[in-house]
């Protein structure tokens, strides 16, 4: 699992582009009965935030949040280390809402989970698996996978992204979940970029489900590019996402481009892994569009680069975890950076906060940005060293908030779990 967590009390930062009094004030302390961890130390982690120095001019005030609660679902069994990886599909008018999520089982065997809300988001109940865990055997060129030419292990699916897709002319397919299947060694080691984007479709939420090999690449396996729709190391639709050693956490919306003459597209955020300016790995968020209700792709734009990431307190350069939603007439992207976070043997470096931006305009993919950088309305931060990303949010989901995943991972065995913040959106 790329998300691995600790404790509660999360924080929101609303922030205004030269509007309101006061800073990010990286020392301001908060009532700690604000949080779900009455304990909890709730005073805000400047690393894990936007530069103040460098958004001068982009002032805000902090504001702890609301009580978290913990979000259940009802009848799910097996996910016996939690879940995890929400995303929300709920109009604001529609009676029934849909979550998909990652069930993380004590063995390795991650896989994508559904359940539905009839009462905007106060409870959920299991309908099904999207997809399961399977024993997979795959070649590489790269001896240092399992130390031979061939590996065994299993296919392993997370990271989910949900919308309903009505308009699509082919009924079988107006649920579609998008999702990172990876591999995972016999010993348990995660291999990213061994794998693909996969694409699931249904007629109902009950399945059965339909795989697509949607995003595949180039890697030291043929298992991550062949059978895929389109290879984004090779095709020129996608020629932004070349570089790209790994696609991961796509993010989805529906919506009306306007560049399409009104036609119905479908965005798809996604965090491109590859090489950092100074070494290293870097994530990207890259956008995405499909004009024919997923069939085909095409290059947007790069929503955040590494300069931003920088910008935004990312230690490694890496923001991940993109989910777009609407709130009204305004599109939103909840992203991640990462940062040091807390073990039970020191520190690691993982998802350390939500960070909520406007889109300015979504058709041509830009981000609204203050003084050239980017702007952030709202941040999820958590305390100190506490794993908190891959944020979620449905405007018709109204008594959740923005649903805040959290990882534990100072004890013996990780936990994993999501939380109604009962904030926003945004």
């Amino acid at each position: 699992m790329r998300a691995r967590w600790v404790g509660l009390g999360v924080w929101v930062i609303e922030l205004g582009c030269g509007g309101a009094s006061g800073g990010l004030n990286a020392s301001a302390g908060a009532d700690a009965s604000a949080g779900a961890d009455a304990g909890a130390d709730a005073s805000a982690d400047a690393s894990a935030g936007v530069d103040a120095d460098a958004r001068s001019g982009c002032s805000g005030t902090l504001q702890p949040d609301a009580a978290m609660a913990p979000v259940s679902v009802q009848g799910d069994t097996g996910s016996t280390e939690g879940i995890f990886d929400p995303s929300l599909a709920y109009p604001p008018a529609a009676t029934t809402g849909y979550m998909t999520y990652s069930s993380v089982p004590a063995a390795a065997g991650v896989h994508t989970r559904i359940a539905t809300s009839s009462d905007h988001g106060a409870s959920w109940s299991y309908v099904g698996d999207v997809n399961d865990s399977s024993a997979a055997t795959v070649p590489t060129t790269d001896l240092t996978v399992c130390l031979a030419a061939t590996c065994s292990g299993t296919w392993v699916h997370e990271v989910s992204s949900i919308v309903l897709d009505p308009g699509d002319p082919d009924a079988a397919r107006a649920f579609k979940v998008f999702a990172h299947t990876y591999f995972v060694t016999s010993g348990g080691t995660l291999h990213y970029e061994i794998g693909y984007l996969s694409l699931y479709t249904s007629s109902a939420a009950s399945g059965p489900w339909s795989e697509t090999k949607l995003l595949g690449w180039n890697s030291s396996s043929s298992a991550s590019s062949s059978g895929v729709v389109q290879n984004v190391s090779t095709d020129s639709n996608l020629s932004g996402l070349a570089s790209c050693v790994a696609l991961t956490e796509p993010g989805a919306l529906v919506h009306t481009a306007d560049t399409d003459a009104g036609a119905s597209a479908i965005d798809l955020a996604l965090g491109c892994v590859l090489p950092g300016s100074s070494g290293g790995a870097v994530i990207e968020v890259e956008l995405i569009r499909s004009v024919d209700h997923g069939a085909s792709w095409s290059f947007v734009s790069t929503l955040i680069d590494e300069a931003d990431a920088v910008a935004l307190g990312a230690v490694e350069g890496q923001v991940n975890a993109p989910d777009l939603f609407t709130v009204g007439a305004a599109t939103y992207l909840i992203a991640t950076p990462d940062g040091n976070v807390a073990t039970s043997t020191g520190t690691t470096d993982g998802y350390r906060g939500c960070l909520v931006f406007e889109v300015a305009d979504l058709d041509a993919g830009q981000l609204a940005r203050c003084g050239g950088m980017l702007q952030p309305v709202t941040e999820y931060l958590g305390d100190p060293e506490q794993f908190v990303g891959a944020c979620t949010a449905a405007q018709g989901a109204s008594a959740m908030g923005v649903v805040v995943p959290t990882a534990t991972l100072t004890g013996a065995s990780p936990s994993f779990a999501f939380f109604a913040s009962h904030s926003g959106p945004p």
